[in-house]
Order: C-alpha cells, then sequence, then structure tokens
C-alpha cells in the first residue's frame, strides 16, 4: 500500500490543497477567486475551486461530505471495527451517490496562444465565468470545449455544477482524452472525490500526504475501497502526463 500510497498522492494532492487553501465549500475541483470551488472531477458537485492546481477530479451534487454512519465497519467475522481514527484535519467520509461521471471531450479546437491565454487567467485567479465570456467573444467553439456543464453528455476541462454554482476541473476526463479507459476515469473520479472529501481540510503538505495515505491505505480507512477499484480498473495510480495540471487539462482536452 505504501508505494501506491506515493503515487496517489502525486495524483491528487496539490489540487487537494488548493481547496483547502482556498476556503472552497469542499471537494473536488476549483478555487482561488471564490465563486467557483472544488476540482475537477468525474463527479458532479464540488471540487476544487478555480485557482491553478494540479491533478485531481471529481464532484459532488451537494458540494458537501456526509457522515459515515455510525463510524464502524462489518469486519470478515462479521464483528465491526473500530472507527478510523484518522490525522486531525480529516472528515467525514463524502456521500459518494453524489459521485457522477459523464464522457471526456477531446476537441482540437482552442489555439495553443488561446490555451495560454486562459492559462494565463487560471493562473491569475480570474473567475471562470469572466473566462469564459472572454474566450467566447473571440473563439466560442473553444470556449464550448473548456467551459461545460453538469448536465452535458461529454464534459470538457471544466465543469460547471450549474447554471450560477461553482465548477469542478475534470483530471479525471483528462484521464480519459489520455488513453485511460472509460472505466477508469470513472473510478478515479470516484476515489478522488473521497479523497478530497476527506482530506480537503489539510492545509500543509505534511497533513495532505498522511492524509491521503492513511485514508487510501489502512484497514479500516474511508476511501480504501474507491482507491483499491480504481488501481484495478487504471493499472496503478501514477500520474498521467498531460494531465498534471488544471493547464495541461485545458491543453490535453481542447488544444490543437
Amino acid at each position: 500500500m505504501l508505494t501506491r500510497t506515493a503515487s496517489i498522492f502525486a495524483a491528487v494532492v496539490a489540487s487537494v490543497a488548493v481547496v483547502a487553501c482556498s476556503g472552497a465549500d469542499v471537494q473536488l475541483v476549483s478555487g482561488g477567486s471564490g465563486d467557483d470551488s472544488r476540482s475537477s472531477g468525474a463527479s458532479g458537485g464540488a471540487g476544487p475551486s478555480e485557482s491553478a492546481g494540479s491533478s485531481g477530479a471529481s464532484a459532488s451534487a451537494d458540494g458537501g461530505a456526509s457522515s459515515s454512519g455510525d463510524g464502524g465497519q462489518v469486519g470478515v467475522d462479521g464483528g465491526k471495527q473500530p472507527p478510523w481514527v484518522g490525522p486531525a484535519c480529516a472528515r467525514s467520509k463524502p456521500n459518494m451517490a453524489n459521485v457522477r461521471y459523464q464522457p471526456a471531450k477531446r476537441q482540437k479546437v482552442c489555439t495553443a496562444s488561446q490555451v495560454a491565454q486562459i492559462n494565463d487567467k487560471l493562473a491569475r485567479g480570474v473567475p471562470y465565468r469572466s473566462i469564459e465570456s472572454d474566450v467566447k467573444a473571440a473563439a466560442p467553439t473553444c470556449a464550448a470545449c473548456v467551459f461545460t456543464n453538469l448536465t452535458d453528455a461529454t464534459w470538457g476541462p471544466l465543469v460547471y455544477t450549474s447554471a450560477t454554482g461553482p465548477a469542478f476541473r475534470n483530471f479525471a476526463g483528462c484521464w480519459e482524452s489520455r488513453g485511460k479507459t472509460q472505466a477508469c476515469a470513472r473510478a478515479y473520479a470516484t476515489a478522488d472525490y473521497c479523497w478530497r472529501g476527506v482530506c480537503d481540510q489539510c492545509t500543509t503538505d505534511p497533513e495532505l500526504t498522511e492524509c491521503v495515505g492513511r485514508a487510501s491505505s489502512e484497514s479500516n480507512a474511508p476511501c480504501v475501497g474507491e482507491t483499491t477499484d480504481a488501481d484495478v480498473k487504471c493499472g496503478g495510480l501514477a500520474s498521467v502526463a498531460g494531465c498534471q495540471n488544471v493547464f495541461e487539462v485545458v491543453a490535453s482536452m481542447c488544444g490543437e
């Protein structure tokens, strides 16, 4: 489990940090300017918000974590294991019923210059909807690829959770666009949602390293099942080239 934890951490920690530092309302896919929260994901709700960050991806409809019941897990002998006691910054497991995933877009419709302009604004924390408006005025096809909605049949790099709500960064979709199977992307998004829901209040790298590692590997931890499923379906959880951060996600999914 320990070697797997290292690759998991590399794939998720930066985007979780974005959420934790931005004060976004929990997971997974957006950040810095305050109008988009939680990032990239295959789920469908809150995700890291819109500040620059690296991999991760999923979201929930309600954007919040739910209680994990009575805190005990049924063991193989029919008894209950004690509740998982994670680091101080860990939260309850989020409501996994809220995870969603739609197939990824892969359209070569944004020029290198347009991708660079989008990424510059993302790095400066310009709100997603302001960026979308600017891009749409000059290159509507590019804007339609980059900025998508939760109800769309396919998702681009950035996915709005409602007409006025936040957006998340679709890292799982990037994995799919770079050759991973849709089953892998869906499983990765699900695991990512769990990691973020449990660990997005951790604000330092050591805290995140401990939280994500323990939440995904300890026998009674909240994200072991989701992590194992993603590990199997993806053939490992090492980071995917071209999907290391939101800038690469935009270029991989929509760049020429």
